[in-house]
């Protein structure tokens, strides 16, 4: 991914909407394009604070889905109560730690190959079709590991 040019799609959109982009929003954008592992807010905050001791919980949280609103973003929840935040918009899989709840995505051409149908007799409207794998990521494997 460019993130450069994301960010200047960014821009684009904004100003194409004569909307203010804040230096935080644009920084907590730049901050879900470097992720690898789709942060919850909490995580988002805690990296930024780093570099921007002021910013706020509550201007993260606002921000993300002001972001995923105008579609910069896609808010998901695999298997936890926690919203995590993914700028990966394009199908993709997900795998979930369920030791320590991490969200990874998973980019396979086997996986992105199958053809998953829609339910002919559902009513209702699918616009995402997603498959999230389940298991111990290499860290809390290692972990439980060296803990037997």
């Amino acid at each position: 991914m460019n993130i450069a040019a994301e960010i200047e799609k960014l821009r684009e959109y904004f100003k194409e909407n004569s909307i203010p982009l804040t230096q935080q929003r644009l920084e907590i954008y730049r901050e879900l394009l470097w992720s690898k592992d789709n942060p919850s807010p909490e995580e988002i905050h805690k990296r930024l604070r780093e570099r921007f001791p002021t910013i706020s919980l509550a201007t993260v949280y606002k921000n993300l889905e002001a972001l995923a609103r105008i579609g910069f973003a896609r808010k998901i929840n695999p298997l936890s109560a926690q919203a995590r935040y993914d700028s990966g918009l394009s199908s993709h899989n997900h795998f979930v730690c369920i030791s320590c709840k991490m969200v990874e995505d998973i980019e396979s051409d086997a996986i992105s190959k199958l053809q998953i149908p829609d339910p002919e007799d559902c009513e209702h409207e699918i616009n995402l079709k997603m498959i999230v794998f389940t298991g111990l990521c290499c860290a809390c494997k290692n972990n439980m590991q060296k803990g037997n």
